[in-house]
């Protein structure tokens, strides 16, 4: 398949901010970011200004990239929720991006990153990444146990820590003797995020908007709640 040629829209709202990018052969045209979790309120706003920006409609748009999670299950609804309706009415390609992935890619050098995501209950979803492999594979881990993990590639040179829970992780990682830098980044920037759905669409396909899901890595409450029942 070939890449989505056009203008490919980038939508996150994996977690407390929402962010969206247009993206036009791999060079940013407008973005637009809003801090807070009220992403459903201020989505439409938001996308008719970036739009307006540009000079188009949403006819024109190639292909739209939307942040899969893992992240706040209700944020992620929303970006998903959106991107299908949009997809849908008009025919759009769209297509699911892993945050840790979009993490991963937005602090891209050369050197290794850690992609960390606070998952609350002490624990953060995490992946290390290194020149598009995965290292150790998107999971939940107790912070402690991804240090150790992490020490235990035997990288070598430094390693890059991105995402919200940076802050939570740098000193662990350090404490282990591993090299390790602030990339900067806390949240999937939705310009990396358009442009890894222009390429995933281009290699597989696109997705089935009605079929967007969030990207939970543990089972939400209301499945352990279920769980506790007995219930099906």
């Amino acid at each position: 398949m070939t890449t989505p040629g056009g203008f490919i829209l980038g939508i996150d709202t994996s977690g407390r901010r929402t962010g969206l990018a247009l993206v036009r052969d791999r060079e940013k045209v407008g973005e637009q970011f809003h801090e807070g979790i009220d992403h459903n309120e201020v989505l439409p706003g938001m996308l008719k200004r970036l739009l307006a920006g540009a000079g188009i409609g949403p006819a024109a748009l190639a292909a739209i990239g939307v942040v899969q999670g893992p992240g706040m299950f209700t944020a992620l609804r929303v970006g998903l929720a959106w991107t299908a309706a949009i997809g849908l009415a008009r025919g759009i390609p769209v297509k699911g991006v892993n945050t840790l992935a979009a993490l991963a890619a937005g602090a891209g050098d050369d050197r290794p990153v850690l992609a960390v995501v606070d998952a609350r209950k002490g624990q953060v979803y995490a992946a290390v990444c290194h020149r598009g492999r995965e290292l150790i594979e998107p999971g939940l881990f107790l912070p402690p146990d991804l240090a150790f993990a992490t020490a235990s590639l035997s990288l070598p040179g430094t390693i890059v820590v991105a995402g919200n829970a940076t802050d939570t992780m740098l000193p662990l990682v350090t404490a282990t003797g591993t090299a390790a830098v602030d990339s900067g980044i806390r949240s999937p920037a939705p310009s990396v995020v358009a442009g890894l759905a222009a390429s995933h669409i281009a290699g597989e396909g696109a997705d089935d908007p009605a079929a967007l899901a969030p990207v939970y890595l543990r089972r939400t409450d209301a499945e352990l709640a279920r769980e506790r029942s007995g219930r099906p």
